[in-house]
C-alpha cells in the first residue's frame, strides 16, 4: 500500500506541477499580449500623428502659397476685360489647388475638432487671394478697408488653426 501512495502522490505532485506550469505560461502569454498590444497601439498613434503632422504643414503651406499668389495677381487685373493674365492665373490656380489637396487630406486625417479651423483658413486665404483679382475699386479707402479686413480674417484663421493643430499634436501652446 505504501507504493501506491506513494505513486498517488507523486501522480498528484505532477499534476499540481503541470497546471502550476500550464497558469504560469498562460499568464506569461498574457502578459506578452498585452504589452504587444500597448506597442501597437502607441506605434500607432505615432504613425497617425505623423500623418496628421503632414497634413497641418500641407495647408500651412498651401496658405503661404496663397498669399504669394495673391501678391503676384494684386494689381495685374487688366483693366479692359477684369481677367488676370493666364500666366499670374496659372499661380493662383497651383496655389488653390494646393490648399483643395491639404484640406482634403485634413478631411481624411481628422479629427473633427481641427476642420472647422482648417476650412476657415482655406476660405480666409482663398478670398484674401481672390480679392486681389479684382480691379480696384473707385473709393480707394472702402477697397483698402476690404484688403485689410481680409488680411485681418485671413491672420486670424491661420492663429485659430495653428492654435488647434497644436492641440490635436499634443504641443504645448506657448
Amino acid at each position: 500500500m505504501g507504493e501506491w501512495m506513494t505513486a498517488v502522490i507523486g501522480l498528484v505532485g505532477a499534476a499540481l506541477g503541470a497546471g502550476a506550469a500550464m497558469w504560469g505560461a498562460h499568464r506569461a502569454a498574457r502578459v506578452s499580449q498585452e504589452a504587444l498590444a500597448v506597442q501597437v497601439r502607441k506605434e500607432d498613434e505615432r504613425w497617425q500623428r505623423e500623418h496628421r503632422q503632414t497634413a497641418y504643414q500641407a495647408l500651412i503651406r498651401a496658405d503661404m502659397m496663397m498669399e504669394a499668389a495673391g501678391r503676384a495677381v494684386d494689381g495685374k487685373t487688366n483693366p479692359e476685360n477684369g481677367k488676370v493674365p493666364p500666366e499670374l492665373l496659372t499661380v493662383w490656380q497651383e496655389a488653390e489647388e494646393a490648399s483643395n489637396a491639404a484640406l482634403s487630406l485634413i478631411e481624411l486625417c481628422g479629427p473633427t475638432s481641427i476642420l472647422a479651423p482648417a476650412r476657415e483658413l482655406h476660405r480666409a486665404g482663398g478670398f484674401q487671394t481672390w480679392l486681389k483679382t479684382l480691379p480696384p475699386k473707385e473709393d480707394r479707402q472702402e477697397g483698402l478697408d476690404d484688403r485689410l479686413n481680409a488680411y485681418s480674417n485671413q491672420k486670424d484663421a491661420l492663429e485659430a488653426f495653428r492654435v488647434a493643430a497644436r492641440e490635436v499634436l499634443g504641443y504645448t501652446v506657448p
